[in-house]
């Protein structure tokens, strides 16, 4: 799994979560107005797709700030379950 793929797969993910195109930098809490449901849609995308499990400490919304900050902290988890 590489950056790149991942930012791709999130940003196909997210045009159906928060129902508009979004890019890397878009930010998802304000202008897409990604809300707790779809951040649960988002944990849930990253979990069946790739196979990690998302800890509880990484659902604060800091984290969710834009597709960019999400696959700075999941692409180590996918990396992790790789190996």
């Amino acid at each position: 799994m590489d950056h790149n793929k991942l930012i791709n797969d999130l940003l196909e993910e997210m045009e159906v979560v928060c129902n508009q195109k979004v890019t890397a930098s878009t930010p998802l809490l304000d202008e897409a107005q990604l809300d707790s449901f779809g951040i649960m849609m988002i944990i849930t995308f990253l979990e069946d797709t790739y196979s990690i499990e998302v800890a509880d400490d990484l659902l604060a919304t800091h984290n969710f700030v834009s597709v960019t900050v999400i696959a700075q902290w999941a692409l180590p988890l996918i990396k992790a379950q790789v190996c």
